[in-house]
């Protein structure tokens, strides 16, 4: 399917943002939840763009932070379970995976708040002094309302 800017509500999306966005809304149109609805009647198109693409920055984090994670566990096992000696992927691994999990999260920590704040506002631009849609039974849920 084509997508055309009209469609991102003259927002600019970076091309791979803007592919994975196209297909989410289109997940979106064609499966139909309560949570979709409700988000749709708060947020407006627009703000569902702007949470879809905070969604592509969550996906871009995690699948930063996997392999991070993966060489984290190999250095632990062979340092405590194997009891090897200090080799250069043990010396190195867990620094390394360290790395690769902070180099994901400095990543995509910009864009997931900027697009999470322009989305809120954009939420707010578009009920326009209404109250916010809230799940059915939630005041109850709440220990502190």
């Amino acid at each position: 399917m084509s997508w055309r800017d009209e469609d991102f509500h003259g927002h600019y999306l970076l091309p791979l943002e803007r592919s994975v966005v196209a297909w989410y809304l289109e997940r979106q149109r064609t499966h139909r939840t309560t949570l979709i609805t409700r988000g749709e009647r708060n947020y407006g198109p627009e703000g569902m763009v702007l949470f879809n693409a905070m969604v592509f920055w969550a996906l871009v984090a995690v699948a930063i932070l996997i392999p991070g994670l993966i060489l984290l566990l190999i250095n632990t096992f062979a340092s405590f379970v194997l009891k090897e000696s200090p080799g250069p992927f043990t010396t190195f691994g867990g620094p390394t995976g360290s790395l690769i999990g902070l180099f994901g999260c400095a990543i995509s920590a910009p864009g997931m708040i900027i697009r999470a704040i322009s989305g809120s506002r954009a939420g707010k631009r578009f009920r326009a002094g209404r109250p916010f849609e809230k799940r059915p039974g939630y005041p109850f849920s709440n220990p502190w309302s």
